[in-house]
């Protein structure tokens, strides 16, 4: 999401949702987490067919319990499989939605 963001980081930057500091300068994708990424792209880059939204916040949640001491599920090798299928066609759909360089 970070490297989406910035292939199109001066569309991001003038975009009136970009994520904001205090103060209320944009702020680089660079330095963010995963729940201000998310709640931007749910905004601004994913449409209502999009399905990314529920499937990122179940990566979020479940990678957050790897830093916590209670007891979470983290689901079962099939869908870990699954998700590392989706995740390959998370990049491609982003990959897609991005420029090809032109080298000439």
């Amino acid at each position: 999401m970070k490297w989406f963001l910035s292939v199109y980081y001066s569309d991001y930057k003038a975009d009136v949702d970009a994520l904001k500091s205090q103060n209320g300068d944009v702020v680089s994708p660079d330095g963010q987490s995963l729940e201000p990424l998310r709640q931007f792209f749910r905004k601004r880059i994913w449409d209502d067919t999009d399905s990314w939204d529920e499937w990122v916040l179940k990566i979020q949640q479940r990678r957050n319990a790897i830093h916590a001491y209670k007891d979470r599920n983290l689901g079962d090798h099939a869908e870990f499989v699954n998700d590392v299928v989706k995740y390959s066609k998370f990049l491609s759909e982003m990959h897609g939605r991005v420029p090809y360089p032109d080298f000439t």
